[in-house]
C-alpha cells in the first residue's frame, strides 16, 4: 500500500474564520516538530497599489507572486507549505495546486458562526468603521459562496468555539496521518492517488486492523533487558514484553509490521567523538532542574559507533528523520523529561534503581507512575491482562529484581504512548536538536517550577 505525502495545506474560509491566525500557528507547530516548511498569506501577495490594468482585485498578480514565492520556498527545502487564502471554486483550487507545485494538497475549510466572526472582525477593524462594515457584510456572502462551491473531501472545521491552536493541531494531525476520510480535493500531480492510510495491523488479540505505534526501551547491549510495547490507533495497549537479543527484538516486531511511529529510549543519531550532543545539552537546559538531564552520548564509546538503535532502525527500514510525514518514522525519546512535561512533575519519579533507593521507595514511585499512566487520556490499558500482571508485580515487590523484571516494559509502554502522541496530538511534543547532530523528542520546556530538593538536617 503506497503512502502519499501531504505537502501543502491550503486554509480556506470566509472573513473572520481565523485563516491567517491558524496558518501561523500551524507553521509554528510544524517547525517545532522539525518539518521544514513555510507559511504564505496570499492577501499579502496582492497588497500593492495601484492595481494592475484589468486586475482590479489583483487576483492574477497574487497568483503570479504565489508561483514565484512557492517555487523559492520549495527550492530552499520546504516540505510543507501552509497557505491562507480565499478560494471560491474548484477550478480556482486546481489553479492554486498548480501554482504551489503541490503533489498532494489538503484543503481545509474553516467556518464560524456570524456572531463569532463579527467579534473577530471588530477586534481587527475596530478603528476603521468602513472596513468593519464591508467585512461584516462580506462574511455571510462569502460563507454562502464557499458552501455552494461543491468542494469534496475537504477538512471542514468550525472555529466558533475552538481555539486557533486546537484547530491548527487538528490540521497537523491530518497532515501527519492522512486517512481515507481526509482525502485532499486535488489529485496528486504525479498521477498517483493522494489518499493515504495509516499503517495497519492485526493486533495480538486477533481483532480488526489498527494503526500501530511502537515503544522500545532499548538496552545498550544484549545482556540487559529491552522493553517492547505497542498501542493501536485508539491508544489501546495491544502487546508488551521484554527480551534481550536483537533476534528476539526482531521476532517480536514481526507481529507489528509497518508501524506508524516507533519511539526508542536510546541514542539514535550519534556523530560527535566526545562530550554531549547538542540535543542532550538542550534537554538538560530545559529539564535539568527537574533531575531529568541527559548523560553524554558520543562515538568514543564502542557501543555508540554506531548506536544499537541506529542499527535497529536500519534493519527494519525505518526513517530517523522526525520531519517525515509518512509512516515508518523512528524517533529518539527520553521518558524522564517526557514524564515531567506530561504529568507536570516537580521532580522525576525515583523508580529507577539507584544507590540509596530502597525497594519500598522505588515501588511507591512506580505505583505512582502506573497510576499516572492510567490517567493519560490517550493511553488505554483497561483491557490489558499484561498491564494487570505488571501492576500486581509492582504492588507486591519485596526485592529489587521484582521491579527490574517489569521496569523496562513499563518504560516501553510509555514510549509507545509518546509515539502515539507524535501523530495524534501535535503540539504535545517537539524536536530538540536536528537530524544531523542528533535529536530528542520531548514536551515543550516546562513553565511550572521544580520541587526543591529535600534537605537533610541533623538533630
Amino acid at each position: 500500500m503506497s503512502t502519499a505525502t501531504l505537502d501543502t495545506a491550503l486554509i480556506n474560509g470566509s472573513v473572520g474564520t481565523g485563516k491567517t491566525t491558524v496558518a501561523e500557528i500551524l507553521g509554528e507547530l510544524a517547525r517545532r516538530r522539525g518539518i521544514p516548511g513555510a507559511v504564505i498569506d496570499v492577501d499579502a501577495l496582492r497588497r500593492s497599489w495601484p492595481p494592475p490594468p484589468g486586475d482590479p482585485f489583483r487576483t492574477a498578480l497574487a497568483m503570479q507572486n504565489l508561483r514565484a514565492v512557492a517555487a523559492n520556498f520549495r527550492r530552499s527545502g520546504a516540505r510543507l507549505l501552509v497557505v491562507a487564502a480565499v478560494v471560491e471554486t474548484r477550478a480556482e483550487l486546481e489553479q492554486y495546486a498548480v501554482a504551489l507545485t503541490a503533489r498532494s494538497l489538503l484543503h481545509v475549510h474553516l467556518t464560524a458562526a456570524p456572531d463569532a466572526a463579527l467579534s473577530r472582525l471588530r477586534r481587527r477593524h475596530g478603528d476603521d468603521e468602513s472596513a468593519l462594515r464591508w467585512h461584516a457584510r462580506r462574511h455571510p456572502e462569502l460563507a454562502d459562496v464557499l458552501d455552494r462551491a461543491g468542494f469534496t473531501d475537504e477538512l471542514r472545521i468550525d472555529t466558533t468555539d475552538t481555539p486557533a491552536t486546537g484547530v491548527a493541531q487538528e490540521i497537523l494531525a491530518t497532515l501527519l496521518a492522512p486517512a481515507a476520510d481526509a482525502t485532499p480535493d486535488c489529485p496528486s500531480l504525479d498521477g498517483g492517488s493522494p489518499a493515504a492510510t495509516a499503517a495497519e495491523i492485526v493486533d495480538s488479540r486477533g481483532g480488526a486492523a489498527h494503526a500501530v505505534f511502537v515503544g522500545i526501551d532499548l538496552a545498550w547491549n544484549d545482556r540487559a533487558r529491552t522493553g517492547l510495547a505497542a498501542v493501536d490507533d485508539e491508544g489501546r495497549l495491544v502487546g508488551s514484553t521484554t527480551c534481550r537479543t536483537d533476534e528476539e527484538i526482531d521476532d517480536w516486531l514481526r507481529a507489528y509490521p509497518s508501524p506508524d511511529v516507533v519511539a526508542i529510549d536510546a541514542p539514535l543519531i550519534v556523530h560527535n567523538p566526545t562530550g554531549q550532543r547538542p540535543c542532550e545539552r538542550m534537554i538538560t537546559s530545559a529539564f535539568g532542574r527537574f533531575d531529568a538531564g541527559c548523560h553524554a552520548s558520543n562515538t568514543s564509546k564502542a557501543y555508540m559507533d554506531p548506536p544499537r538503535a541506529a542499527r535497529l532502525a536500519q534493519r527494519h527500514g525505518w526513517t530517523t528523520d522526525p520531519s517525515t510525514i509518512g509512516r515508518g518514522v523512528c524517533l529518539e525519546v527520553y521518558p524522564h523529561p517526557a514524564m515531567v512535561g506530561l504529568f507536570g512533575l516537580g521532580r522525576i519519579l525515583p523508580y529507577k534503581g539507584k544507590r540509596g533507593r530502597t525497594v519500598t521507595n522505588r515501588g511507591a514511585a512506580m505505583v505512582e507512575l502506573l497510576d499516572r499512566m492510567e490517567g493519560l487520556s490517550g493511553l488505554d490499558v483497561s483491557d490489558s491482562e499484561r498491564w494487570r500482571e505488571i501492576r500486581y508485580a509492582v504492588e507486591r515487590a519485596t526485592r529489587p529484581m521484582h521491579l527490574e523484571h517489569v521496569e523496562d516494559e513499563v518504560d516501553a509502554i510509555f514510549c509507545a504512548h509518546l509515539a502515539w502522541l507524535w501523530r495524534r496530538s501535535p503540539g504535545a511534543l517537539e524536536v530538540y536538536g536536528d537530524v544531523r547532530s542528533g535529536y530528542i523528542v520531548a514536551p515543550p520546556p516546562p513553565s511550572h517550577p521544580a520541587t526543591p530538593r529535600a534537605r537533610i538536617t541533623g538533630p
